[in-house]
């Protein structure tokens, strides 16, 4: 998946998440566990929008602009099963 340059963090991990999704489909396999992510960040602030943080190539930048972010995500056992506006 190529991300394009400043794209922003939530619209990042909706689009990942939802590719996995779409990708499993059909395949009789499920995704075991958790996803894990280590993402190039910028973090920016806009007056009126407030902070925002933005996926970024890190080869485009010093590594001073940049920060890094590493987590994981695995799914809401609260709504397992639940469809969901993005499903």
């Amino acid at each position: 998946m190529k991300v394009p340059e400043g794209t922003e963090l939530s619209e990042y991990i909706r689009g990942v998440v939802d590719a996995i999704k779409e990708g499993m489909k059909g395949t009789g396999f499920v995704v075991n566990g958790e996803i894990k992510l280590e993402l190039a960040v910028v973090n920016t602030r806009k007056e009126k929008e407030g902070f925002k943080v933005f996926v970024v190539n890190a080869k485009g930048h010093k590594a001073e602009e940049l920060s890094k972010i590493k987590f994981s995500i695995k799914e809401d056992e609260a709504v397992a099963g639940v469809l969901m506006p993005s499903d």
